[in-house]
C-alpha cells in the first residue's frame, strides 16, 4: 500500500464528511489538504554522476528478465536489488540511485517476472530460483573487461524489500555475499495468511489452498544458512512483516553479525525513501569491511 492508496482513503473521508454534510445541520469545508498529500522531508538530489543502461537476462524458454544497472565512475561494489509486491525498477528509481551513491556501488535490479517490463506469470518459486541466475550474471558481467577496472572483487550486497526480501535471502543461502539488508522480510506464505485473516471481518476464515501450501521454496530454511553480515528493518506498525516476524527473521538468520533496526510507521514506510530507513542502512554500512577484499571463492552450487 502506497501513496495512491493513501489519496483514496483520503478522497473517500472527504467524501463523507461531505454526505454527512448535506444531510446535517452543519458544514463540513473540504479543502485541498483532504485530498493532497503533503511530503513531510524533500528528497535529497538524485547523483548525476550515475549512468543507467538497460539490462536484458533470459532465465528460461521465453521469459526474459528486464532491467537496468546503474553506474557511477570509481564505484568499488555491487549491489543487487529485489523489489516489492506490486512495485518494480520504474517505482525504486530513486531508492536505487541512493543506494549506490549510499554504498559507492554500481546496483543491479531486474523487474521479476511477471512484473513491470518482464516477461512470465508472476510465480514465487520460480521468482526465487531466478534470483540465482541474476547473481551469477552480475559476477559474470562484474569480471567482465568493461566493468572490472576499479572494482573490488569482494561479494555483491544483496538487498530485498518485502516480496523480494525472499530472492536476498535465498542467494544469502546459496551464495556469497558482502552484507544482506532485508527490508520489511517475509519469509512465510503463513504469515502473509494470518495478516490477510485478521484483516478480514469476523464472519470470513482465511486459509491456504494447496498450490500455496505446496511451495518448494523456504525463506525459513534458508535463513540458517546465511552467513553474511545482515541487516533486518522492520516497522512498529506493520501488519504483514510485524515486529514479531521481524523478531522470528532475525532469531533464524545464522549470520555471525546481524542487526535489527525499527522504524516507525507501516509496512510502506520501510523503503529507502525514508529518511529514519537511511538511517539505519548508513549504520550498516558503516561496519561493513572496506572493499579490497580477494576473488569471490566457495560458491555453492546446490541452490
Amino acid at each position: 500500500m502506497g501513496p495512491t492508496s493513501s489519496m483514496w482513503r483520503a478522497a473517500i473521508v472527504a467524501m463523507g464528511l461531505s454526505a454527512f454534510a448535506s444531510s446535517a445541520c452543519c458544514k463540513v469545508r473540504i479543502t485541498p489538504d483532504s485530498f493532497v498529500l503533503h511530503r513531510a522531508v524533500p528528497l535529497p538530489v538524485m547523483s548525476e554522476t550515475e549512468s543507467r543502461a538497460n539490462v536484458e537476462l533470459a532465465v528460461s524458454p521465453g521469459v526474459v528478465l528486464r532491467g537496468w544497472y546503474l553506474h557511477a565512475p570509481g564505484n568499488r561494489r555491487l549491489v543487487i536489488f529485489f523489489h516489492g509486491n506490486g512495485a518494480g525498477v520504474l517505482s525504486s528509481a530513486w531508492a536505487l540511485n541512493w543506494l549506490g551513491a549510499e554504498f559507492d556501488a554500481d546496483v543491479l535490479a531486474f523487474d521479476s517476472r511477471g512484473f513491470g517490463f518482464s516477461d512470465g506469470p508472476a510465480d514465487i518459486d520460480a521468482m526465487i530460483d531466478d534470483s540465482l541466475r541474476i547473481y551469477d550474471y552480475a559476477i559474470k558481467q562484474g569480471r567482465s573487461e568493461e566493468t572490472k577496472q576499479g572494482r573490488s572483487e569482494e561479494p555483491p550486497i544483496v538487498i530485498g524489500q518485502s516480496m523480494g526480501s525472499s530472492s536476498a535471502i535465498h542467494i544469502g543461502a546459496n551464495r556469497p555475499a558482502t552484507g544482506l539488508l532485508l527490508l520489511a522480510p517475509l519469509i512465510s506464505y503463513r504469515d502473509v495468511i494470518e495478516a490477510i485473516d485478521r484483516a478480514a471481518p469476523w464472519y470470513v476464515h482465511v486459509e491456504a489452498d494447496e498450490t500455496l501450501i505446496g511451495l518448494r521454496s523456504s525463506p525459513l530454511l534458508d535463513l540458517a544458512h546465511i552467513r553474511a553480515a545482515t541487516l533486518i528493518v522492520g516497522a512498529a506498525e506493520d501488519r504483514l512483516a510485524t515486529p514479531r516476524v521481524v523478531a522470528r527473521v532475525h532469531d533464524l538468520c545464522a549470520a555471525p553479525v546481524r542487526q535489527t533496526c525499527t522504524v516507525q510507521g507501516g509496512h510502506e514506510d520501510v523503503t529507502a525513501i525514508n529518511p529514519r530507513v537511511r538511517a539505519c542502512i548508513d549504520d550498516f554500512r558503516r561496519n561493513l569491511p572496506s572493499p579490497a577484499h580477494p576473488a569471490i571463492t566457495g560458491v555453492r552450487e546446490d541452490g
